[in-house]
């Protein structure tokens, strides 16, 4: 069987983690969102690795998490699902004028996932501020957009996962994933 890295992203508060949740729960192997790990551990021990104290130092070390999840796939037979992909956070260091380190750059050449990406678009009525996002919805917004430019740009094909509740959102995922070709 062969592997495959699906990446499922798009706007914070969208609903992407409960989707992966509920996808991993149907027996697909997952990858949480290292972001919102980062954030709990920085959070913890009271570190600076936090889009709202370091932007630049939390990007560089979510894109190493990145890259060691991509890897860590690798262990695995059939089809792994992301929570977010490499590309999130070279869009989130882009985006508030940061350079991407050459290792980082370099990775995401390296470090393909399936053409097609699945996303989620903005969705104010389900958004919500917590610990680990206290953001206000435009700025999700604002990072949203500037992701699926980033996407389109490192050559994937991004998808809109459909609003719905999470049953339809499965539903949609389990056809999509049997229709799309894996990438070469």
């Amino acid at each position: 069987m062969t592997l495959r890295r699906i990446v499922i992203t798009g706007c914070s508060g969208g609903g992407k983690s409960t989707l992966i949740d509920a996808l991993a729960a149907r027996g697909f192997a997952t990858m949480p969102e290292a972001g919102r790990i980062l954030v709990r551990e920085e959070i913890a021990h009271g570190g600076n690795a936090l889009p709202w104290l370091d932007r630049e130092v939390f990007g560089i070390e979510l894109a190493k998490r990145a890259i060691a999840q991509f890897e860590a796939a690798s262990e695995v037979t059939g089809t792994v699902l992301f929570d977010r992909g490499l590309i999130d956070p070279v869009a989130f260091l882009k985006q508030y004028g940061f350079s991407v380190p050459p290792a980082i750059a370099d990775a995401v050449s390296n470090c393909r996932y399936d053409k097609t990406v699945f996303y989620v678009a903005p969705w104010e009525e389900i958004y919500q501020t917590e610990d680990e996002r206290p953001k206000p919805f435009e700025e999700a917004v604002a990072e949203f957009d500037a992701l699926m430019a980033e996407y389109r740009s490192a050559g994937y094909r991004p998808v809109e996962i459909p609003r719905g509740d999470i049953g339809e959102r499965c539903d949609f995922m389990l056809n999509a994933i049997d229709d799309i070709v894996p990438s070469e």
